[in-house]
């Protein structure tokens, strides 16, 4: 009796023992589902307008998964009188802003406020005579006295230190298809609540440091290229999100960002410089995306010193 109870304790041990092979075996075989994206699409009654987001879906094609996304504004597209063509919006440019125009006559850039103006919101037209405005120059505005200023959809670059010092600047519209925001562009605008960086622009160094009213930034999907120490000491920063093409996060991007909490990178994101969250001794909240971890990711010294 014996015998036959250690037998069938032997059998039972070597059937769990089976089991359990049989399972990891299984567990081994099958691979995780990885999603297979099809293309994103506007999600009808909430496309996109001139000034307003929009949302498109996407699907995964070996399931139901599916995510969402803002679908950036279109920004206005204006014609030679500065009337939008989509929007019927009009805009009229300030009196007394500074142009010149280039030798070739085909573009038009602001490099100032006349001497003799007395300016404090300024409203830049997408044309000027006709001609287009494509930027602003170097040093157009630096430590003036302006509270407002209004960046007309169709402009392309905003040089070095455009609008540094201006510390009462409180309210900036964007252009939509800004290229270039250009070294210290914003630096020291300490009143400056928000800001709406454009797809296609690139930050240039320290171009909004010490913006210390600044508390969110979402840089959207398309938006490649962020200067070193772009958002250094903006003390008010809480919480930063990275699109998908952002590749790296430059040295000391975020450094004395004492306030931030929270920090959500996008797919494409694999590399953090030197600095890049120094000081940010509140930060508690990390999220990179599972494509950072790999042989390519790279993490700078110090980077969350």
């Amino acid at each position: 009796m014996k015998k036959r109870i250690a037998l069938i304790s032997v059998l039972c041990v070597a059937l769990l023992a089976c089991i359990v092979v049989a399972i990891v075996l299984i567990a081994i075989s099958v691979k995780p589902h990885e999603h297979e994206w099809g293309p994103w699409k506007g999600v009808e009654g909430n496309e996109p307008t001139c000034l307003e987001y929009g949302i498109e879906r996407r699907a995964c094609t070996g399931c139901d998964e599916v995510e969402t996304r803002n679908s950036p504004r279109l920004g206005h597209h204006f014609n030679e009188n500065n009337v939008c063509t989509r929007c019927d919006t009009a805009v009229t440019g300030t009196e007394g802003l500074w142009y010149e125009t280039s030798a070739d006559k085909s573009y038009v850039t602001v490099i100032g406020i006349l001497p003799t103006a007395d300016v404090t919101d300024v409203v830049i037209p997408r044309y000027v005579n006709g001609v287009p405005v494509d930027a602003i120059d170097d040093r157009a505005f630096e430590e003036r006295e302006i509270s407002s200023v209004y960046i007309s959809d169709g402009i392309k670059r905003i040089g070095k230190s455009a609008f540094s010092g201006c510390a009462l600047l409180e309210e900036c519209f964007m252009s939509i298809t800004l290229e270039t925001i250009g070294d210290a562009a914003f630096a020291h605008c300490s009143l400056l609540p928000s800001i709406e960086i454009a797809p296609t622009a690139e930050i240039g160094s320290t171009a909004f440091m010490e913006c210390t009213s600044l508390e969110k930034i979402e840089l959207p999907d398309g938006f490649t290229s962020l200067g070193v120490g772009a958002f250094l000491d903006c003390t008010a920063l809480k919480s930063v999100t990275i699109g998908a093409d952002l590749a790296e996060i430059s040295a000391n991007a975020f450094e004395g960002c004492t306030a931030l909490v929270e920090f959500r990178s996008g797919k494409g994101l694999h590399s953090l410089g030197p600095f890049a969250f120094k000081g940010c001794v509140k930060l508690r909240d990390v999220y990179l995306d599972s494509g950072f971890v790999g042989k390519d990711a790279v993490i700078g010294g110090a980077a969350f010193q």
